[in-house]
């Protein structure tokens, strides 16, 4: 049924409505688990954190790592905050998950690691969308715009360039310096995100690394603790970014000036696409319908796929 564009394009409001109607709900339910469900069990392991247990004990057996990327499609206007809200805010149900999600891969791994060496290390991770975790992920783009123009070195490294320790310093300061879209309520609502998790915009590099900084520290070079540290946070580094080479080169300089383990997930990228029509409709004037916000005379992505694998 996937090889049909209209029915893939239709499938959410078809879905919408068949999960609606009492009884039609149960057997739509129970007809998606048994064809789309059934061949991808690797992909979708279960409704809740718990019912995937069981698959991670089955990868495990066969020395397997297991990352939680816990997807959820929402209404639009519901996600970015203008939609029909319910009794608990879309966004904070997606928070609550995610933690849910954090407390079950750390039981699972706890219940393992008597015995075991730490060579073998702990191999359940938990993906972090941050852009699904606030009222409206505009306020990530707006912050990303101040900080694209608080830094005109950018240019050092294709843009997004690279995160700096003080680029959050906004979230304390009294002030919002320069001119931005950034509003005291996007500030509002990074802050409270940033501090209630503890957790391929400016404003993504900056929290990652903020977060790398205080949950990857190592121990003092003085130290005589002999146990290596593994990395507790992860940032995703996009190779189809025209940044990615010089970003990793500048992070790994931070790191060890920093004394911190540098988490990285390495991927190849996906919207490349959309990020060229973006930088094209930017670039031809029509700033108000683009969603880019590089200021470079080039897409931030490479474009085409032999030198993003040259990468």
């Amino acid at each position: 049924m996937c090889s049909f564009p209209t029915l893939v394009d239709r499938s959410p409001s078809i879905l919408t409505f068949l999960t609606s109607v009492p009884g039609l709900k149960q057997i739509t339910e129970a007809f998606v688990r048994r064809t789309f469900f059934a061949q991808s069990v690797q992909f979708i392991g279960g409704d809740t954190a718990h019912e995937c247990v069981p698959l991670l004990e089955s990868l495990r057996a066969e020395n397997k790592g297991t990352l939680f990327a816990y997807s959820i499609e929402v209404d639009e206007a519901e996600a970015t905050g203008s939609g029909f809200k319910g009794s608990v805010s879309v966004y904070k149900q997606i928070r609550q998950e995610m933690i849910g999600s954090i407390d079950v891969a750390a039981d699972f791994e706890d219940q393992r690691a008597s015995g075991s060496s730490f060579a073998a290390g702990r191999r359940t991770w938990v993906a972090v969308k941050l852009s699904a975790l606030l009222p409206d992920a505009q306020s990530l783009v707006n912050l990303s715009v101040y900080l694209t123009k608080a830094h005109p070195a950018w240019s050092a490294i294709a843009f997004p360039g690279y995160p700096r320790a003080s680029d959050l310093d906004c979230l304390t300061s009294d002030q919002i310096k320069g001119v931005s879209p950034l509003i005291e309520q996007d500030i509002h609502d990074i802050k409270d995100l940033h501090s209630d998790l503890l957790v391929s915009s400016p404003t993504i590099n900056a929290m990652m690394l903020s977060l790398m900084r205080q949950f990857n520290k190592l121990p003092d070079h003085s130290s005589s603790e002999s146990t290596p540290v593994r990395p507790l946070i992860y940032a995703t580094f996009q190779v189809y970014l025209r940044r990615n080479l010089e970003y990793l080169e500048q992070s790994l300089k931070d790191a060890k000036a920093d004394n911190y383990a540098l988490g990285v997930k390495l991927v190849r990228g996906t919207y490349h696409l959309h990020e060229t029509i973006a930088h094209e409709t930017a670039t031809f004037g029509h700033n108000n319908t683009s969603l880019s916000i590089s200021p470079d005379p080039h897409p931030p992505v490479w474009p085409t796929k032999p030198e993003t694998d040259a990468c």
